[in-house]
C-alpha cells in the first residue's frame, strides 16, 4: 500500500490538531485477510505536546466494505459494554481514498499474549485461564443488543443455525466445485437432527492467543472481528480448538477446552460435531483460495504464499478429520504431497 494517500487522510481527518506530524508508519500485517498499518501522531494543543499511537486496519478483496462496516459496528458496540477491545475512531467505506476501505483505531502497545503462555508453567496457568474466562464472558453477552427486531426470531433457535449454515457450504461446495468435500458434508448432515440448541452468543470468529494483546499493565484487548458474528458459542469454541490443535498442540487443546468449561461452569457438549464443521470451513477456503485466488475470499494476494508455507497445519487439520470421522480426502492428500516436495 502506497502510505501517501493514508496520511493524507489522517492530516486531514485531524485537521484540527495543530503541527500534526504523522511518524514512524509500519506495515505489521500477520494474518491472512486484513493489512495492518501502525502509525504515531504527535501534535500541539494549549503549549503542549500530544502523542498517540493508532491502526489502521485496511480489507482487501470481495465484500471488503461490508467487513469494514461489520467489523467497526461491532467494535463499537463491544467496547461501549465494557467487553477489552481496543476503540474504534472511524471506518472509512470509499475504497478509493486509499484503495480499500480501512478503520482507524486505538492502538494497544504490548505483549501477544502467546507469549505469556510460553513463559513459564506458572504464567502458562495464569493466563490459560484468564484467555478462556475472556471467551466465556464473550459468549455470555446480551446477543440481543447485536440484532435488529428483525432478526432476533431467526437467531434465536441455534439447530436452525447450524442447519442454515450446512445448507450454504451445499452451495458453495457445488458452486466453487468442491465435491472432494462432500463426504464432509454429509457426515454432518447425518447426525445434525442430534445437535441441541444452546443460547445465541456473540462469537469472536478466530480466538486465539495471537488476537489477543496486553497492555503495559497487563490488561487483554481482543482484536480481530472480522469473523464475528451471532451464533452457537460451540461453533466459536471449535474453531479455536481445532486451531489450537493443528498450529499448536492437542494437549493446547485439551487445555483450552478443560478452562473453557471450568470457567463456564459446565462442560461443553457434542463439541466435536463443531470441530468438524471448523475442519470443513478450513478446508474450503484453504482449498478455494489456493485454486481461485485469495481475493475470491476477501484474503490478502500475499495470503496464499502463507498457507502454501503452513504446510503443517494443512496436515494437521487433515489428521484431525480422520480422527473424528475416518474420513479420507485423496485431494486434500495430493495438495499436502505436493506443499511438502
Amino acid at each position: 500500500m502506497e502510505s501517501a494517500p493514508l496520511i493524507n487522510y489522517i492530516r486531514q481527518y485531524y485537521s484540527d490538531r495543530n503541527n500534526l506530524q504523522v511518524n514512524n508508519l509500519r506495515n505489521i500485517t500477520s494474518g491472512w485477510e486484513t493489512e495492518i498499518i501502525s502509525l504515531d501522531l504527535n501534535w500541539q494543543s494549549n503549549g503542549e505536546s500530544h502523542d498517540q499511537g493508532i491502526i489502521a486496519r485496511i480489507f482487501p478483496g470481495k465484500g471488503a466494505t461490508a467487513k469494514a462496516l461489520a467489523e467497526f459496528s461491532k467494535m463499537k458496540q463491544l467496547y461501549n459494554l465494557g467487553y477489552p477491545v481496543p476503540e474504534v475512531y472511524l471506518v472509512e467505506k470509499d475504497a478509493g481514498v486509499i484503495g480499500n476501505p480501512f478503520i482507524l483505531m486505538e492502538r494497544i502497545d504490548g505483549l501477544l499474549l502467546d507469549e505469556k503462555l510460553g513463559a513459564s508453567e506458572f504464567e502458562y496457568k495464569r493466563w490459560m485461564e484468564i484467555f478462556c474466562r475472556l471467551f466465556v464472558n464473550l459468549h455470555r453477552l446480551d446477543w440481543t443488543s447485536f440484532a435488529t427486531d428483525s432478526e432476533k426470531q431467526s437467531l434465536s433457535d441455534t439447530r436452525g443455525l447450524v442447519f442454515s449454515r450446512l445448507t450454504r457450504y451445499k452451495i458453495a461446495l457445488k458452486e466453487y466445485q468442491k465435491k472432494e468435500l462432500t463426504p464432509i458434508y454429509e457426515w454432518l448432515m447425518k447426525r445434525v437432527d442430534g445437535i441441541s440448541s444452546v443460547t445465541p452468543s456473540i462469537t469472536h470468529g478466530d480466538y486465539h492467543p495471537f488476537n489477543i494483546l496486553l497492555d503495559s499493565s497487563d490488561k487483554p484487548y481482543v482484536i480481530d472481528w472480522g469473523a464475528s458474528s451471532i451464533d452457537d458459542y460451540r461453533k466459536d469454541l471449535a474453531w479455536t480448538l481445532l486451531l489450537s490443535g493443528t498450529f499448536g498442540s492437542m494437549k493446547l487443546r485439551e487445555d483450552i477446552l478443560k478452562n473453557y468449561e471450568k470457567a463456564a461452569q459446565k462442560p461443553v457438549e457434542q463439541i466435536e460435531f463443531f470441530e468438524v464443521t471448523a475442519i470443513l470451513r478450513r478446508l474450503f477456503d484453504i482449498s478455494t483460495s489456493l485454486s481461485l485466488g485469495a481475493d475470491e475470499l476477501g484474503m490478502r494476494p500475499d495470503a496464499i504464499e502463507m498457507i502454501k508455507s503452513r504446510v503443517d497445519h494443512i496436515k494437521g487439520v487433515r489428521d484431525r478429520l480422520e480422527d473424528l470421522t475416518g474420513i479420507i480426502i485423496p485431494k486434500i492428500d495430493l495438495l499436502v504431497d505436493e506443499l511438502l516436495r
